[in-house]
């Protein structure tokens, strides 16, 4: 998410700050954080935003923060991706236990959503491939 400009920021609250970020041609992403809570808005080539809800879906309300590369838009087509993988810090330290890194696979069609949440293991990645390239799922809810 290096590529993201800053768009409105308020130190004083918790803190919070949203920030725009590059997408796939035809969606727009803005992340943000608010109350050492990171998530992700999904907006449409139309302007409609979807707020992906990765807190409360991914992270159960723990604090959390997005990790690494941008999202990886995947699909049939190089032209038109139906999906998206977002990793995800979760923070453990109530159960005394370090920050764990899940994966948040979202449908982008009808409405984005996410489909799937892939726990940490060897085979992550792949896992989280196969739900974003397989049969779409119905939405997680929180």
């Amino acid at each position: 998410m290096d590529l993201c400009r800053t768009i409105e920021e308020n130190p004083d609250e918790g803190p919070y700050w949203r920030g725009a970020c590059p997408g796939y041609p035809g969606w727009r992403i803005e992340w943000y954080e608010s109350d050492l809570r990171q998530g992700l808005e999904l907006i449409d080539k139309s302007g409609r935003k979807t707020d992906l809800h990765l807190s409360e879906v991914v992270a159960h309300g723990a604090f959390n923060n997005l990790l690494g590369a941008p999202v990886e838009w995947r699909g049939p087509s190089t032209k038109a991706p139906d999906t998206l993988i977002v990793r995800m810090g979760v923070d453990q330290e109530e159960e005394g236990r370090p920050q764990i890194s899940r994966l948040a696979v979202v449908r982008l069609s009808p409405t984005p959503c996410i489909i799937g949440v892939v726990e940490p293991s060897s085979a992550q990645n792949a896992k989280a491939r196969a739900i974003a390239d397989g049969t779409k799922r119905d939405c997680l809810t929180e």
